[in-house]
């Protein structure tokens, strides 16, 4: 066999065992192929009345260079007659802004035009396109002397930072300079707040604003103690330095606890939170002191009040339940009645990575300002977690007046084996004053990848979602649920599901789903819209088979209750709302009073007898202190008799 022959199968069995390895991927992953482009320049293109001494060029690439690329010869300012200037080249802020400092005073009233090679390449290797120019002209007569100094602020937590002030030992600290030829920044870091060594340093430099921005984060804990000395020292091209020296006070580091209070009128730097005499101020430094670490639950306990904090909640891996709605006192949770309000930009709670959650008496909305379309997941976000149960809860959406968003889902549950759902109003956009120009899907709970054998409750809850003025070709739905498998147990009971406008309208969609025991009972779907709808719902498999359909209402927008080919409907009903009953019960959009208690009539004979009790979602049921089964408001049901169908307040 020819030597080549022999190579050519060696590489083939080399390519095939490096297709199950790291190395694979590595050469197998998306490359870094575009080009760095300048982003920005100073002086100006075009810029007059330039300093001659005391300045610098600098040039802002659109990503992280590789600096060494950046020198010399590829960045290099010439004269009216094409002579190089001697400049000294600097790697200025991250490798994304590079300097060039004239070694000399340049001449007055000249042209000088700077050049940046095509040479120049970027971290991946990648070279820019075409040589980039531009120029600027001296000043026609001396400038006056630069006699004012840099300007220092120094801020921690988004407060300036002042003698005396008092922070934890976990704070980062950020420094903003500004000077238009900035040289370079120093702080003490031996005999002050930082243990040595032990703090990371990020920075970056906005070529226009010709602001430098320092974060500094301590790697482990700041020194605690009090009239502690942090010195910050900023200097300009022309020698002018300013000086600040702050005296700060340092908390001792914080004894994590099971139990955490929380008030809008607490302390985050003084008070452990520990107590209800002493409650933090923030629900993330609530959670900070929590012990998650450790054997046993942990609690927290909010009183009520506007908390504008996007919050976390991560690694709990022996359970969390935060409560809402708390008094001032924290004598009592009154979840049904009172709320604790999280008004946060991006997703209100976001959950990873823990083992049982269980959030109650919270009210959650979402705001997003941009002009362009973009994804939110507002309000809450579930990812990998073994169980989640949340109770009593207002899930408000988003506020983007002026701005529109798409692919939206007010609460996402992303691989959770267990999930209840209770006495919640759910919905995903706010009021709004833009039409939408960009067609998605929004959803009101989107529960997708969970594992087979979960649970999935969903009880005496209102789901609204939908507008009439979303773009052509948008998907609405109140749930929508990826992937149940033959194992799972699905019980959605005594809920109301309000569609409010889009293309395709399903109540309810399943989507991969097959088998398991699916219970749909004394639902009220309501289509408040002008279209006709042909599902209340929606399979993708039409043979999903359910262990019970039974006692549900809806509205005669709606075709069919189902497509299933293997669902009866016993005591399921269309009800004829042509003179808009339900419309003139419509308390009001902007209250979030979604389905009040109203004279459409949507009830049943022996309701709660044939559609929950001797059900497996029974005790599953919202009870009120009284453990009396109870509506959004913890008012008393009768078990007896007609029951109206589907939530309401």
């Amino acid at each position: 066999m020819r030597l080549s022959v022999i190579l050519s199968m060696l590489c083939l069995v080399f390519l095939i065992s490096c297709s199950q390895s790291d190395l694979w991927k590595e050469l197998t992953k998306n490359p870094d192929l575009t080009p760095p482009v300048v982003s920005s320049v100073s002086p100006n293109d075009g810029e007059t009345g330039v300093a001659v001494s005391g300045m610098s060029i600098k040039v802002q690439f659109s990503e992280q260079m590789n600096s060494s690329s950046v020198n010399k010869d590829t960045f290099y300012v010439v004269d009216s007659l094409g002579q190089k200037v001697n400049c000294a080249v600097t790697d200025f802020s991250n490798s994304t802004v590079f300097q060039a400092v004239p070694v000399s005073s340049l001449s007055l009233g000249s042209v000088y035009t700077v050049f940046i090679s095509k040479d120049v390449c970027d971290a991946a290797g990648n070279k820019m396109k075409d040589d980039y120019t531009f120029s600027f002209t001296t000043a026609a007569t001396p400038p006056a002397s630069d006699e004012t100094d840099p300007v220092i602020t120094v801020t921690s937590g988004g407060s300036a930072l002042t003698n005396g002030r008092t922070i934890t030992p976990t704070s980062s600290i950020t420094i903003e300079i500004i000077e238009e030829n900035y040289d370079y920044c120093d702080f003490v870091t031996n005999t002050t707040i930082f243990n040595s060594n032990n703090y990371l340093v990020s920075k970056n430099y906005d070529n226009v604003t010709h602001k430098q921005t320092i974060v500094i984060t301590p790697d482990s804990l700041l020194k605690s103690g009090n009239n502690l000395i942090f010195c910050v020292r900023a200097v300009d091209l022309s020698g002018n330095e300013m000086i600040i020296s702050i005296t700060l006070n340092i908390t001792a580091p914080k004894t994590k606890q099971k139990a955490i209070y929380v008030s809008t009128g607490g302390d985050d730097i003084n008070n452990t939170g520990s107590d209800v005499n002493h409650p933090v101020k923030t629900i993330t430094e609530g959670l900070k002191c929590l012990d998650s670490g450790s054997a046993g639950e942990c609690f927290l306990y909010i009183e009520t009040g506007i908390y504008s904090e996007s919050v976390t909640v991560k690694d709990f891996i022996n359970g969390i339940t935060i409560y809402g709605g708390c008094t001032n006192s924290f004598a009592d949770t009154e979840s049904f009645s009172s709320k604790s309000s999280i008004s946060s930009t991006g997703s209100g709670i976001s959950i990873d990575n823990c083992s049982n959650v269980k959030l109650s008496g919270l009210s959650i909305v979402t705001h997003e300002t941009p002009l362009e379309p973009k994804p939110v997941y507002s309000n809450i976000t579930v990812v990998t977690t073994q169980k989640f149960e949340i109770n009593c809860c207002d899930l408000q959406g988003t506020i983007a007046s002026g701005s529109e968003y798409k692919d939206a889902t007010s609460l996402l549950i992303n691989s959770a084996a267990n999930v209840k759902i209770t006495n919640c109003k759910v919905r995903t956009n706010y009021e709004r004053t833009k039409s939408y120009s960009v067609s998605g899907k929004f959803k009101g709970i989107e529960i997708k990848g969970n594992s087979s054998g979960s649970e999935v409750c969903i009880i005496n809850t209102q789901v609204a979602t939908g507008n009439a003025d979303y773009a052509s070709g948008t998907s609405v739905y109140c749930l929508y649920y990826d992937g149940a498998s033959n194992n799972d147990k699905v019980y959605l009971v005594n809920n109301t599901f309000d569609l409010r406008g889009g293309s395709i309208m399903q109540c309810v969609f399943f989507e991969n789903s097959v088998g398991g025991e699916y219970y749909y009972d004394s639902n009220f779907a309501l289509g408040r819209f002008n279209t006709s709808l042909e599902y209340v719902v929606h399979l993708s498999d039409p043979n999903m088979k359910f262990k019970s359909f039974y006692g549900n209402i809806a509205l005669t927008n709606f075709s069919n209750h189902n497509n299933s080919t293997t669902i009866n409907n016993p005591a399921c009903a269309f009800h004829n709302d042509s003179g808009n009953n339900y419309e003139n019960d419509f308390i009001s959009y902007s209250a979030f009073d979604y389905c009040p208690k109203s004279t459409l009539g949507h009830s049943i004979s022996d309701g709660f007898t044939n559609c929950i009790d001797g059900k497996p979602y029974k005790n599953m049921f919202p009870q009120n202190t009284s453990s009396d089964y109870c509506d959004m408001k913890g008012n008393a049901r009768s078990t007896s008799g007609w029951w109206e169908v589907g939530a309401f307040n």
